[in-house]
């Protein structure tokens, strides 16, 4: 559970400044090592996969000569559709992950104008 309290207070309740205490943050040196262990073995399997993605393009190219020989305006077209399908998948997993923070936004609101009598 959260702790709340003013530190700055406005004749504006809305625009108190309002600290809000209860989280702590401990961690261990093993902790730390094993989090240092999966990030370089992220750096790695990304490394690798920089290289099969690589060789991929090369076999792509090799067996579908016309990706290489694409008129500038067809590739333009591919590839504006290819970044706006992209564009559309990660805006959707945004408006999701908006949707969650905001109504966390509105509890912790009325979690706060409870714990601090604000109306």
């Amino acid at each position: 559970m959260y702790t709340y309290k003013i530190i700055k207070e406005a004749e504006n309740a809305k625009e108190s400044v309002i600290e809000m205490g209860g989280i702590t943050n401990t961690y261990t040196l093993k902790q730390l090592d094993d989090h240092e262990a999966m990030t370089k073995k992220r750096m790695e399997e990304a490394t690798l996969q920089l290289k099969v993605d690589g060789e991929t393009i090369d076999t792509m190219e090799k067996a579908f000569v016309f990706l290489t020989n694409l008129e500038e305006d067809k590739y333009k077209v591919v590839m504006e559709y290819i970044a706006k399908k992209t564009e559309v998948d990660s805006l959707n997993l945004l408006v999701e992950e908006c949707g969650k923070v905001l109504k966390e936004y509105g509890e912790r609101r009325i979690e706060i104008k409870d714990a601090l009598g604000i109306e």
